[in-house]
């Protein structure tokens, strides 16, 4: 890798990964160059530091901080009667960064709709005059400081600059690419393959690493398991193992895993720290995007509560379209409804061009009215051409 290259990421673990791959490439040369390789939050952090800014920075904490406690002392709270304040403060900050990250127009008659979007933005307003007052920048406006410290020639570029990792170009991050391009640099970005779920044979013919084994009984699971780690394990690189019923393996893979990562830890004087952690998260079904799935999968009738039905097709793993399912959540939350009725629901709403998400609707609908009992091998099917 040169030096007049740079690679920007979209994570942090992406960059540590790749600098962890680019250096395993170069264990056969005596010298090699350092690899330039960054999560891009932190490149933009640096180069914007590096001219002496007048303002400072806000973290993520404080900007939630900041709203959370806009959200408990404004009056338009109290109309709205939010049971969970904190849990707004973020999801409102979260539509704030999407408002920024996508230039939407921020005009106060675009917020008139309903007492929702009028209270969001007061409060939009309350925290940009805050951030005003105290000579503040949110971190989601980093990107557009530094695009502009770029045009005005106050940063040094690489000749080529590489992005990794991106599942979108939005028009904030193209507005930093076309920044660089200004100055002469080559951009380079690789979006990775999208699975769409209309073709529902890619998956099947696509060739992957990825295999199913079977096993007599957990203890040789779990010893395969922990050989198999043992065998890829390399300095600074983690796995991650998902095990369902955590319970009911955790002591046998403490003792596995022990054995073959850390053989010397079965003695009773040894006192080293082991290589691993069993930690209890949430349950698999109790998390974005299974929790969804089962909702669908479970849903006795076509009367669905609308904040489910707003949740469900505002989730991108069941259509790409989600302009349109913000269309249709707008509309609905118009006409007050508790309760979207999958049968009447075209009659409340003109989906127009939206052709995926009325096919995945008109899906939805057709596994509600499907009574008869099958061969678990035959629902299998069916619920995955659902999904």
């Amino acid at each position: 890798m040169a030096n007049n290259s740079l690679v920007l990421t979209a994570s942090n673990q992406l960059a540590r990964w790749l600098m962890l791959d680019y250096d395993d490439q170069q264990k056969q040369k005596k010298v090699w160059e350092t690899s330039q390789i960054l999560p891009l939050s932190a490149w933009l952090k640096q180069v914007w530091l590096d001219t002496w800014p007048e303002k400072h920075l806000f973290s993520k904490l404080q900007s939630e901080s900041l709203w959370e406690k806009i959200i408990n002392s404004n009056s338009d709270s109290t109309k709205l009667s939010l049971l969970h304040r904190k849990a707004a403060a973020t999801e409102a900050y979260q539509a704030y960064r999407l408002v920024l990250e996508y230039g939407l127009p921020t005009f106060k008659s675009d917020y008139q709709e309903t007492l929702e979007t009028i209270s969001f933005y007061n409060w939009m307003q309350i925290y940009q005059n805050q951030l005003l007052k105290w000579n503040a920048l949110d971190n989601v406006e980093l990107i557009d400081q530094v695009s502009e410290l770029i045009d005005a020639e106050r940063i040094e570029l690489p000749h080529t600059i590489t992005l990794e990792g991106f599942a979108i170009k939005s028009p904030q991050l193209q507005r930093l690419l076309d920044a660089m391009e200004r100055k002469g640099v080559t951009t380079k970005i690789d979006f990775p393959n999208r699975l769409y779920f209309s073709d529902k044979t890619s998956l099947a013919n696509e060739s992957t690493h990825t295999s199913v084994q079977k096993f007599d009984d957990k203890i040789q699971e779990a010893i395969t398991c922990a050989r198999w780690i043992r065998k890829l394990s390399q300095p600074g690189k983690r796995f991650g193992i998902i095990v369902p019923e955590l319970e009911s393996y955790r002591s046998l893979l403490q003792r596995e895993f022990a054995a073959e990562l850390s053989p010397a830890s079965i003695f009773p004087d040894n006192k080293s720290e082991l290589p691993f952690n069993v930690s209890q998260g949430s349950p698999l079904n109790q998390t974005t995007p299974i929790n969804l799935i089962f909702q669908i999968l479970e849903t006795p009738a076509c009367n669905i509560p609308a904040e489910i039905f707003y949740s469900i097709i505002r989730t991108s793993i069941f259509h790409s379209d989600k302009s349109s399912a913000l269309k249709m959540e707008q509309t609905l939350r118009n006409k007050r409804l508790v309760t979207i009725n999958l049968y009447k629901l075209e009659d409340q709403y003109n989906f127009g061009n939206s052709s995926e998400l009325h096919n995945f609707v008109a899906a939805w609908k057709n596994w509600v009215q499907i009574k008869q009992f099958d061969l678990p091998s035959h629902w299998s099917t069916k619920i995955y051409l659902l999904l």
